[in-house]
């Protein structure tokens, strides 16, 4: 028999208990340093060993993840970059708190990811084009090929821990990667994040912009670790390394308690990642049986996706009403983060390059909503929300 449903059945949810629990109150008690500390250092690496990543570098959420992903691309202002247009507001925030200018890219039915044929024409329509900020939306693997496109490129990995395309991990393929662990994510820290790349300067770099900008690499609380702390000039003048800043930089760090949180959960992550695709196919097979009335999510042939939640996008009948019916009965619903983010507020006033039309990504932001496939819904649960998906759509057409 399948668990007691609640009396709402979230979208994106945490799994979050007495283990966590557990783990908190024996750092409080045994540990004194609250900043990103061991326990930090002992997640990244091992985080970076799970995903198939050298260098990983945690912050305290993943949007400060995506901030200090562009910092570090070294692009400057005025310089152009593609993103697609169906995305979060805080994939492309960077670019526009840097002056860099986005160029927007259609996303593709059913994948909800950028358009592979559009982004080339886009290439060859606009100069000056630099890099690229691609997210794999909703955790569904974007087209491998894009990231050869670009000599310069950040993968927002955000949604999409645990997927997996031709055998390799989201969040290996771009120059740089993030991910967040935000409790709507597949696991989560609470608040927190994390900026992840395979080439070393680069990771100094981040680092660097993730700690105030200091051109010091000792951990906080470690003095002197290159052994000539007290041995260094600044302008000649002799000075303290760790008061010598090569970058304006931030501080991003977490606490050492997110760290503590994320190696307790990244050692649930397969576990999780099985009951959401159990959820997930328990929903497509659903939603096949009214194929003439929604597009469901549709993958690569070679992707393994581990979706963050499950996206429908109706063929006819009013969004507004539909998923009004649906909440009523106790099943949360969720728009496809911006929709065409070219047209939010935060958007206005601002020149929109999309040279090859955006018609798709309107048709996401007026027809497009996102149920919960995620890893705390029972079977029951699942069942219950195709059965109220399915009758608030052919009650709305």
């Amino acid at each position: 028999e399948g668990e007691m449903m609640r009396p709402y059945i979230p979208v994106f949810n945490a799994d979050f208990g007495f283990d966590e629990r557990t783990a908190i109150h024996q750092h409080i008690a045994t540990d004194k340093f609250i900043t990103a500390g061991k326990h930090v250092t002992r997640f990244e690496k091992e985080f970076g060993a799970h995903i198939g990543r050298r260098y990983c570098t945690m912050v305290n959420s993943g949007s400060s993840a995506l901030l200090v992903a562009v910092k570090a691309m070294g692009w400057k202002p005025g310089d152009k970059v593609i993103t697609p247009a169906v995305t979060f507001p805080t994939t492309i925030a960077p670019l526009l708190h840097f002056g860099i200018t986005p160029v927007f890219v259609d996303v593709e039915e059913a994948t909800y990811n950028i358009d592979p044929a559009k982004t080339q024409e886009t290439i060859r329509r606009v100069d000056g084009i630099v890099g690229a900020v691609i997210p794999h939306t909703l955790g569904n693997p974007v087209d491998p090929m894009l990231w050869m496109l670009f000599a310069d490129t950040v993968e927002d990995a955000c949604d999409a821990f645990g997927s997996e395309i031709h055998g390799r991990k989201c969040g290996t393929f771009g120059t740089v990667s993030t991910f967040s662990f935000f409790p709507a994510h597949h696991i989560t820290t609470g608040e927190g994040g994390m900026v992840c790349t395979a080439h070393e300067q680069l990771n100094a770099e981040i680092v660097k912009y993730v700690n105030w900008g200091r051109a010091c690499w000792c951990k906080p609380g470690f003095d002197s670790t290159c052994g000539k702390r007290l041995d260094y000039e600044v302008d000649g003048i002799p000075y303290d390394h760790k008061y010598a800043f090569d970058v304006a930089g931030f501080n991003l760090k977490p606490l050492d308690l997110c760290g503590v949180i994320g190696r307790v959960q990244l050692a649930k992550a397969e576990r999780f990642k099985q009951t959401r695709a159990r959820n997930f196919e328990i929903l497509d097979r659903g939603f096949a049986e009214i194929e003439d009335l929604v597009i469901r999510p549709k993958a690569l042939p070679e992707a393994s996706p581990c979706f963050f939640g499950y996206p429908i996008t109706l063929r006819k009948g009013n969004r507004a009403e539909i998923t009004k019916r649906i909440e009523e009965k106790g099943v949360a619903t969720r728009l496809v983060f911006g929709g065409n983010i070219t047209r939010q507020p935060m958007m206005k006033g601002m020149e929109i390059i999309a040279p090859c039309g955006l018609e798709q990504s309107d048709k996401v932001m007026s027809s497009s909503y996102i149920v919960g496939c995620n890893h705390t819904i029972t079977e029951e649960e699942a069942h219950y929300i195709v059965k109220t998906n399915i009758e608030a759509i052919k009650d709305g057409i």
